[in-house]
Formats: structure tokens, C-alpha cells, sequence
């Protein structure tokens, strides 16, 4: 009776207290009105540089994911519904209009640049896979996760222009799952494998991650093979002309490829600009090339982590310097790391959650914890930004938000057990439970096994509720047992379920408790 079918392998995880207020948190944001950002708001007022609203919708995204695949496999009504809530603010013109000005050009990118072309607003129709990569991949996980095909359905994906008061009326491009992941093929397959550009000229190793992912999981959803021969191209075209892929010690690694110069732009290099690194590609790379990475890993530990006083934290000497230097003589050759973000100690973070370093996964926390604010607001727990680069303070909205939060929930190869352990029909057709009152009672643990479900919930007050909720999928007709524990007694009764598979329940929650449901032998 104990044959899990989900990704675990027979782990007992269960959600601290953390963990449940990182998640309210996401909840929460998903949950503000439209044009509402409160506490997302960047250090760079045009939502072009890394720490916009993008970034921290598509974070807090994959740590759900995470948590729905490891933790909460038979709970899934509030991911799902949060999940949406998500993609619905990645349409909003508010996370996507920045492109309209940034399709233009910018010698940042393209030193070469003479005059701005003319520039253009559908966000996702050629580059910006910054933007598009994302919100493939957002899509991408639900579908693998729920499967209701919401976002298969010609205009799903509509993104609408309606200034009130310039232009020549309202402008709308209709996108769905397929078009978005058709458009994206097509790029990158005429980029000869190097990848999508993010902003013009310049095609990042970072961003090309998520597009690649996001069309695996399109493979894995409709049975198609657009990514596998992708992988490979990008593979080659990287290695050919460039240090990725190849053993340590072979020179600085890329970060992005200026396409009209031709050239490789390396960590180290003089012309770049950004603070792109393996510590922002590592964990999605690590998906698919995991060797590789953990090769990488020693040397990005020993560059990158330093000791504090609490425990973990990044160096940041460098990018304050350039802060500086940025302030004094503002030119196209330095870009303000304030205003690109710098989500070191977050990125670091996600990379040893993934990699499985316990260590450095929980030093870098608690440095957090000591030094960055933990802040808990409507029972949800975030890291408010603080723009003092020069401290071990600092903190970026999608540090705050997302990576930290990511950091805590994600599960020794959570990320690659997403992509490479997808669920199919078994585990979508499999128990779940259903009308379980948020956020009154918090869901800790939720699994189902080979002839039944066992769930653990929390109450988020003092006051004791009482409430009725379901369990959906299980065997038609069949006789169950339900045994309910909590501090004080265990209490078992038997019910039978309905002959379309229902078992309709009630209990009452005065504290921590759990419930095992398995079918009468």
C-alpha cells in the first residue's frame, strides 16, 4: 500500500513553516488587482532589466511546480488556480510593454549601431525571448501539470495593446500554446542553434534555457519532437564557437553572442555588461546537462560564496564599484547594475537547491534570514527589496519575491525532475483532494499511493474550523478507511465511495493533522 506514484521515491516530505509562508506570499501577489504590484516594484522603473515583473511571475511559477511534482502531487486546486492567476499577469501590457522601445535597438547590445530601427509591440513575434522563453515555459508546466488544455485554444494568449491616448487604436496579437512554441522553433532554428536574441543583437545563454525547456515540455504534452534536435544545435553551435560544454579551465565562460559582430561575449570580457553568469544559467543547464554543470560547480563556489557572519552570502565589491563609476559618468559603456539587479545570493541559492548542497543551501537562508529582513504580511513570508548594494543587506525584488523562497523549495533535482520525469496520464488521472479551505487550513503534505491518498494539513489561525472537502479519483464503489491523526487521538471510520470515484468527508481542525485514506483489502 506504501507504492507511491509520484516523484519522491518514497520521500516523506512535508511542508515547515517556511515553506507554507513563501507560498502564501506567491499566493498572495497572484492574487493583487490587476495594475496592483505592490511590493514587486524594481529599482528600474521600465521593467527592462532583470529584475522585472517577468522574472518574478516566472520564478515564483517554477517553485510551485516544484512543490506541486515533490510535495503536493494530491492537492492541487490552489496551484492550479494560482498558476493562472500567474500567466493571466504575464499578459498584462504592464509586464510586456517595455518591448516596444527596447525592439528598437540599443548600442549597449550593438556597439556598431548608427540609427534605431523602427521597432515593433507584439512582444513575442521575433527576439524577447527574455519575455517569450518564460512564459513558454510557464505554460508549458501547467499543461504538464493539469492538462485541461486552457492555454491549446486559438486567442488563449492574447496580448492587447490599449494606450488610452496614442496610436491608431487598440492593437491585439492572438497567440495560443502551439503558435507561441511554433514562433520560438522557428527562431531559434534560424538563429543555426545559437539560440533566440533577448534584446536585439544579442542572444544570451541564460534566457535560451527556458525557450528550450518550454518546448520540451510542448514535445511531452502533444507527443511532438521540435526540442531534441534544438538540444543538440545549441550544444554545437555554443561549443564550436565558444568555451561552453567543454572541461574547466578551457577560459571564461560565454554570456551572450552579439550577432552582428559575430563575437562571444565572456564573463570576464571588457564588453560585457551584464551579470549573467553559471550561477543564472546553472540550475536550468543543470536540467540537461547535469554533468556538465556539476563540473562547473566547485569553481562557482569558490568564486562566488562567501562567509558572513550568519552563515552565506555573494560578493557584490564589484558591482557596487561599477554602481559607482555608472553615477559619476553615465555613457553606453557601462550598464547600472542597480538597474539591471543583481540576484547573485538568489541565483547561488536555486543552483545548490537543485545541485542537492544542503551546506550552502543553508547558509545562504540563514544569512537571509539575518541580514535581508524577513518580512511575514498576511501570513505570507518575503524578503522586501533594499537597494543598498554596498551591504550584505541588498536585496532585488525577484531575490525577495522568488529566488529565495525558490531556494527553500526546491528539492535535490526538482528542476530536472520537472522536464525529465514529467507526469502523464497516471499521475493526472490519480487522487486528489478537493475543498480544502484557503487559507484557513494549509495543505503540508498531499500524496497519493496505489489504492488511496494521505494528506497533512495545518490550520493558519488559533481557532478551530470545521469544514467538508472530497476526495476525487479513487476506486468506484469501494470501500475505504479513514484514519485521522493529531496530537491528541487517532480516529478511524470506514466510508465508500460513490460510482464515479468521490468519497465526500468532513473533519475538524484544531491543529497539525493527518489523514490516510486506503481502500479495504
Amino acid at each position: 500500500m506504501n507504492n507511491k506514484l509520484t516523484a519522491t521515491e518514497g520521500r516523506v516530505l512535508s511542508l515547515d513553516e517556511k515553506q507554507l509562508g513563501h507560498i502564501r506570499h506567491i499566493v498572495r501577489l497572484s492574487r493583487q488587482a490587476p495594475g496592483d504590484w505592490s511590493d514587486m516594484g524594481p529599482f528600474d522603473p521600465t521593467n527592462e532589466g532583470d529584475d522585472a515583473y517577468r522574472y518574478q511571475l516566472a520564478y515564483m511559477a517554477y517553485s510551485l511546480a516544484v512543490v506541486q511534482q515533490q510535495y503536493l502531487p494530491a492537492y492541487r486546486e490552489l496551484f492550479k488556480e494560482t498558476f493562472q492567476r500567474l500567466i493571466e499577469k504575464m499578459m498584462r501590457h504592464d509586464v510586456w510593454g517595455y518591448w516596444e522601445l527596447t525592439s528598437k535597438g540599443s548600442k549597449v547590445m550593438d556597439p556598431d549601431l548608427e540609427e534605431l530601427v523602427e521597432g515593433w509591440v507584439d512582444p513575442v513575434v521575433g527576439k524577447n525571448v527574455m519575455y517569450s522563453g518564460h512564459l513558454l515555459m510557464m505554460v508549458g508546466l501547467y499543461e504538464m501539470l493539469y492538462r485541461d488544455g486552457r492555454y491549446n485554444v486559438d486567442g488563449s494568449l492574447t496580448f492587447m495593446c490599449r494606450p488610452p491616448f496614442r496610436g491608431l487604436g487598440p492593437q491585439d496579437f492572438p497567440y495560443d500554446f502551439h503558435k507561441l512554441a511554433e514562433v520560438i522553433e522557428a527562431q531559434f532554428s534560424a538563429s543555426h542553434g545559437m539560440g533566440c536574441e533577448c534584446e536585439p543583437n544579442g542572444v544570451f545563454v541564460y534566457c535560451n534555457q527556458f525557450a528550450l525547456m518550454g518546448l520540451k515540455l510542448y514535445d511531452h504534452v502533444f507527443g511532438t519532437n521540435r526540442a531534441e534536435k534544438l538540444f543538440k544545435q545549441f550544444k554545437k553551435a555554443w561549443a564550436d564557437k565558444s568555451t561552453l560544454f567543454k572541461p574547466v579551465g578551457n577560459g571564461q565562460l560565454p554570456v551572450f553572442y552579439a550577432v552582428r559582430q559575430d563575437e562571444v561575449i565572456t564573463e570576464a570580457g571588457e564588453d560585457n555588461k551584464e551579470a549573467a553568469s553559471v550561477v543564472s544559467w546553472g540550475p536550468m543547464l543543470h536540467i540537461w546537462e547535469p554533468e556538465y554543470v556539476e563540473s562547473l560547480y566547485p569553481q562557482v563556489i569558490q568564486e562566488v560564496r562567501v562567509n558572513t557572519e550568519a552563515g552565506y552570502g555573494v560578493s557584490l565589491e564589484q558591482f557596487h564599484r561599477t554602481h559607482l563609476e555608472y553615477q559619476q559618468k553615465p555613457s553606453m559603456d557601462l550598464v547600472d547594475p542597480m538597474m539591471l539587479g543583481v540576484h547573485t545570493h538568489g541565483m547561488l541559492g536555486l543552483l545548490a537547491a537543485e545541485m542537492g548542497d544542503e551546506e550552502t543551501k543553508a547558509g545562504l537562508l540563514a544569512h537571509a534570514d539575518h541580514a535581508m529582513n524577513p518580512t511575514w504580511k498576511d501570513g505570507g513570508l518575503f524578503y522586501p527589496r533594499c537597494d543598498d548594494l554596498n551591504t550584505e543587506s541588498y536585496v532585488t525584488c525577484v531575490t525577495g519575491n522568488a529566488l529565495i523562497g525558490a531556494t527553500r523549495l526546491v528539492t535535490k533535482n526538482g528542476l530536472s525532475d520537472l522536464f525529465n520525469r514529467p507526469w502523464g496520464k497516471k499521475e493526472i488521472e490519480a487522487p486528489t483532494i478537493t475543498g480544502i479551505p484557503y487559507p484557513e487550513a494549509l495543505v503540508a503534505r498531499a500524496v497519493y499511493f496505489d489504492g488511496g491518498i494521505e494528506f497533512e494539513l495545518v490550520p493558519s489561525g488559533i481557532e478551530a474550523i470545521s469544514f467538508d472537502y472530497k476526495v476525487v479519483g479513487l476506486a468506484a464503489s469501494t470501500r475505504f478507511t479513514v484514519t485521522t491523526n493529531s496530537v491528541s487521538c487517532e480516529q478511524s471510520q470506514e466510508l465508500r465511495s460513490d460510482a464515479s470515484g468521490n468519497l465526500a468527508l468532513s473533519l475538524r481542525l484544531d491543529g497539525r493533522l493527518s489523514v490516510r485514506i486506503e481502500a479495504v483489502a
